[in-house]
């Protein structure tokens, strides 16, 4: 598999797995209030350890459903920076930071965690400028404007938009997603 193809399928891996996640711990939450409820209502005696042992499994629903939700959180974060860095052309983390209503560290230790979990394909961030890279320096500073016809595309996976060469097959750099 290519290094550019792992951004989009790793999107979806994540929205998955927030998903399981988030329905694991309803299920464990579910049974374990309606035990609880079992034991207040029935009549034998419940012990202390079972008691407990009711409350671990709560809490263990719980913190599945808030790791879910964190996890669909991110992928909201990713589809906004996409928004800003290539629908609006803003690479600037503090430009970034400031459209989201988000701290510069926040957005850029984000911004990091993305790229590590490969959210981002062919992106680095400049500490010296604080900007988000998207490809390598040696292409950006390659970037050249040539005499073919240019035209616009958006991405219909991740919603990046850009320039392209007319009628040239490319992948987006933000997702990996082949566009013609």
């Amino acid at each position: 598999m290519k290094a550019s193809s792992i951004s989009n399928a790793a999107v979806i891996k994540s929205e998955i797995s927030g998903k399981i996640v988030r329905i694991i711990g309803y299920i464990l939450g579910a049974i374990s209030i309606l035990a609880f409820f079992g034991f207040l209502v029935g009549d034998s005696k419940v012990e202390f350890g079972t008691i407990v042992f009711d409350f671990i499994i709560l809490s263990i629903g719980i913190i599945l459903v808030v790791k879910g939700f964190q996890i669909k959180k991110r992928i909201s974060r990713f589809k906004s920076y996409i928004a800003f860095i290539s629908g609006k052309q803003i690479n600037s983390i503090e430009k970034i930071a400031a459209s989201t209503l988000q701290s510069t560290e926040f957005v850029r230790h984000d911004l990091q965690k993305m790229i590590e979990k490969k959210f981002l394909t062919n992106a680095a961030i400049d500490l010296a400028t604080n900007e988000i890279i998207i490809g390598s320096k040696d292409a950006i500073q390659a970037q050249v404007v040539t005499q073919y016809e240019m035209e616009t595309y958006k991405c219909p996976s991740c919603g990046a938009s850009g320039k392209k060469q007319k009628g040239v097959l490319i992948i987006c750099d933000y997702c990996g997603s082949h566009l013609k």
